[in-house]
This record gives structure tokens, sequence and C-alpha cells, in this order.
């Protein structure tokens, strides 16, 4: 055999070791992923609790969909068969019937963001979904989304940690007064739900509210009491029916900026 040969030989046999090698390595950092997102979460009070949602408040593009699109949050990534019910964000996708999820939904005490798209939500389910988050303690981000939700159930106000709720594209035709109850929400999400005529004047109580969509609905009007929204910085309403904005909306805001203002220059 030649020189020129072998060494051809020998540098073949090299090139199917390295790619061999580099496999291997994929493999293990793809298991290594793997694990990290689904190694439960120690029981043990003296573990401080690590929040898996990063709200992204982005005023044109809304990110508030990535924490159910990260890979490295810790979700389950099968959640019929999920037995460890360490999971943090949830997203569940076309069910006809939502009994068993609402029933699954109860062992997950660290449960902080849940997503339906595409679920039957009957008139009462909603109301009984609400009733299986209020004591959970972390929980603060809900999104329904293409599952018939006709209205917002009067027991919203259970949701006390509650900071967003979007309920795009379903069949709203009213918002309860009940939703004024939920101070700690920033994101309202009320987009493409066509039957929505109206909001109710309690909005105005939910003084940390930053961003409202109400695009895509036949709201042609926002009550005056959106001037008591000291926290809101975004509002959006294209492709709906709104005529005006009220000349109340940022009135509050930036006088309560001004009384800071001031205060600091004194």
């Amino acid at each position: 055999m030649s020189k020129n040969l072998l060494f051809l030989l020998l540098l073949f046999l090299g090139v199917i070791i390295t790619l061999l090698m580099y496999n291997t390595s994929l493999q293990k950092n793809d298991l290594d992923l793997e694990i990290k997102i689904l190694k439960p979460i120690s029981p043990s009070d003296s573990v401080e609790f690590i929040s898996q949602i990063q709200e992204s408040w982005n005023f044109h593009t809304k990110k508030i969909y990535d924490d159910f699109l990260d890979q490295s949050a810790l979700q389950s990534s099968n959640f019929n068969a999920d037995t460890l019910f360490n999971a943090q964000v949830i997203r569940i996708i076309r069910r006809d019937n939502i009994d068993e999820e609402l029933l699954q939904l109860r062992k997950y005490q660290n449960l902080e963001a849940l997503s339906f798209v595409e679920c039957k939500f009957s008139s009462t389910q909603f109301e009984e979904l609400i009733e299986t988050l209020k004591d959970q303690e972390h929980f603060k981000k809900l999104m329904i989304s293409h599952s018939n939700i006709r209205s917002i159930p009067s027991n919203i106000y259970k949701l006390k940690h509650l900071e967003t709720l979007g309920l795009s594209h379903n069949g709203l035709t009213e918002i309860h007064d009940g939703i004024r109850d939920l101070p700690n929400l920033k994101y309202l999400g009320l987009e493409s739900n066509k039957s929505l005529m109206k909001l109710t004047k309690q909005i105005g109580e939910l003084r940390s509210l930053e961003l409202l969509d109400i695009s895509g609905c036949s709201i042609d009007s926002i009550p005056n009491s959106i001037g008591q929204c000291v926290a809101l910085k975004s509002l959006t309403a294209n492709a709906g029916k709104l005529e005006y904005v009220p000349n109340t909306i940022g009135t509050v805001s930036y006088t309560h900026l001004r009384a800071h203002e001031t205060e600091a220059d004194l």
C-alpha cells in the first residue's frame, strides 16, 4: 500500500471518529436540556421560589406569549401523562372537554402561566377554572383564545395575583364589573371579540393597567373613567369601530408624573 493511500485512509478514519464524537456530544447536551426542563423542584420551604415568567412589555409586538414558547421554561412536555406536577408554564391546545384538565391543574402548586387555545368552554367551566386557580399564589398569567368564551365570570376577582388576562378571538359580549377587583392586572387583551360593543365603566379601577388591547372589537367609545388608569401606557384599537378617545386619558397620569417631578425638584 502506497504512503499516499495510507495517509488518505487514516485521514478518512479520523474524520469519521470526529463526527461520531461530535454527535455523541450533541445527544448528551439534548439529554441535559431535557433533564433540566423536567427536573422536579425540591419541595423545601428553604428553597426560594424562582419565577419562570418574564413579562416583556413591548408596546409594538406585545410579547406576552413568549413564556409559552420558551423552551427553557419549566413546562409539561405531555400534560395528560405528567406525574411530576412541577410545571410553571402550561399550554393546552384543542380540547373538546376540559373536565380532566381542570382536575389535573389542581396538582400544580407552582403554576404561573396557563394558556388554552382552541378549547371548548361551557358557561360554568370558566368559573370552575378560576376556582381551581384561586389558591395558587404564584399564578399571574391566563390566556384563553379561540375557545368560545362568551363572558368573564363574576368570580374573576378571586385571581388576586393576576397580571395578564388575554381573551382574544372569542365571543365576548360584555366585560363583567368584577374585573375592577384585579389590583395587579397590567395587561388586558380583548382583541378580535367582534361582538364586544362596550367596556365597563369600572375599568378605571384598574390602577395597575399598562396595556389595553381592544383591536378588532365593535367598541365605538371608551368610558371617561379610563383616565383613572394612572399606569396606562398603551391602548390598541385598530381594525375596530372606535371613533374617539376620551380627553381624560393620560390626564391623571400626567398630573401624577408632574407631582413626582415637583417633589424631586424640592
